[in-house]
C-alpha cells in the first residue's frame, strides 16, 4: 500500500486533508463511508443495546457514550484508508492529540463551566420566569447517597470524555476538514458542522438551538486558531461532566432533557462566558507557543 502523505508545512487545521494525494472524490467517498459506518454502528449496537434491553439509566447512558465514541476510530480509519493521510491529522496540525495542551484546556474549561452556571443562577434570580424547563424536576430532586453517586461518577468520568471527543472528532474535525479540502475558508465547515451538531441534539426550544450553535461557532473558530481539537474537546467534556454527574447525584439520569431543551438563560450566560474562555485559550496558546499550522 502506498505511503501516507501529510499536508505541506504551514497548512491550517481545516486544510490538512488537502495533501498531494487529494482528489475530488476522496473526501466525498470518505463522507459516504463515515455515514455508512455510523449508521451500521447504530443498527448493530445502539438499537439492541441501548433501546431494546431494559438497562438501568446509568448503563444506558454509558452505552450511548461509548457508541458515540466510535466516531473517533471511524474518522481515523477514513482519513488513513481513503484520503491516504496520517490519521492523527484529524486531531491537530501536529498529527496527534497534544496532551499537555489538552490538560491546559481542561483546566481552563474547569473554570469556564462553573462560571457559566453561576451566571445562569444570577440571571434566574434577577429575572425569574415561571414554567422554565427543569423547575418541577428540581423541586423533587433528592441526594442518592455516596455509594450510588460514586459508582455513577466513576462510570461517567470514564465514558463522558470519550463521548465528547467522539462528537468533536466528527463535527469540529471531520466535517470541517471535509469542506476545507475544497474551500480555503474554514467558516463553511464550521457553520455546517455547527448546524448539524445542533440538529442531532434535537433542540426543543429556539434557545437550545441557539446555545448549541453558539458553542459550535466559538469552539470551531478556536480549533482553527489553535490548530487542533483539544480546546473543543475540553469544553465539551467539562460541560457534559458537570451536567451528567450533577444529574447522577440526584437520580436524574435518563429522565430526558438535553442541551437542546435549554431556556433563554443558558445562551445568554454562554454569550458572556464563551468569549472569556476564548480569550483565555488564545492568550495561553500564544504563551505556550501552540502551533496553529502544520510544522
Amino acid at each position: 500500500m502506498r505511503e501516507l502523505v501529510a499536508a505541506p508545512v504551514g497548512t491550517p487545521y481545516h486544510r490538512l486533508a488537502r495533501t498531494e494525494r487529494h482528489r475530488w472524490w476522496r473526501p466525498l467517498t470518505g463522507m459516504l463511508l463515515v455515514l455508512v459506518l455510523i449508521e451500521l454502528g447504530i443498527f448493530l449496537f445502539a438499537v439492541p443495546l441501548v433501546y431494546s434491553l431494559p438497562l438501568a439509566p446509568l448503563w444506558a447512558e454509558a452505552g450511548t457514550n461509548l457508541l458515540i465514541a466510535l466516531a473517533i476510530p471511524v474518522v481515523f480509519f477514513i482519513a488513513w484508508w481513503v484520503q491516504r493521510r496520517p490519521a492523527g491529522s484529524v486531531s491537530s496540525v501536529c498529527g496527534r492529540l497534544r496532551w499537555q495542551w489538552q490538560l491546559t484546556c481542561v483546566g481552563m474549561a474547569s473554570i469556564a463551566i462553573p462560571v457559566s452556571y453561576l451566571v445562569i443562577v444570577v440571571l434566574a434570580v434577577s429575572f425569574p420566569v415561571s414554567g422554565e424547563p427543569g423547575q418541577q424536576a428540581g423541586e423533587s430532586a433528592q441526594w442518592v447517597g455516596w455509594l450510588p453517586f460514586l459508582g455513577a461518577a466513576v462510570v461517567l468520568l470514564f465514558t463522558v470524555p470519550l463521548q465528547a471527543a467522539g462528537e468533536e472528532y466528527l463535527f469540529r474535525g471531520w466535517i470541517v476538514q471535509f469542506f476545507g479540502s475544497y474551500l480555503r475558508t474554514p467558516w463553511v465547515g464550521i457553520t455546517i458542522g455547527g448546524l448539524l451538531f445542533a440538529l442531532v441534539h434535537t433542540p426543543s426550544t429556539p434557545w437550545g438551538f441557539a446555545d448549541l450553535l453558539l458553542f459550535s461557532l466559538v469552539t470551531g473558530w478556536l480549533v482553527i486558531r489553535t490548530g487542533g481539537l483539544e480546546v473543543a474537546i475540553a469544553l465539551h467534556m467539562m460541560g457534559n461532566l458537570f451536567v451528567f454527574i450533577g444529574s447522577a447525584a440526584v437520580g436524574g439520569l435518563g429522565e430526558g432533557g438535553n442541551a437542546g431543551d435549554a431556556p433563554w438563560l443558558v445562551p445568554v450566560a454562554n454569550a458572556i462566558v464563551l468569549p472569556l474562555y476564548a480569550w483565555m485559550v488564545l492568550h495561553l496558546a500564544r504563551q505556550s507557543r501552540i502551533a496553529g499550522t502544520s510544522t
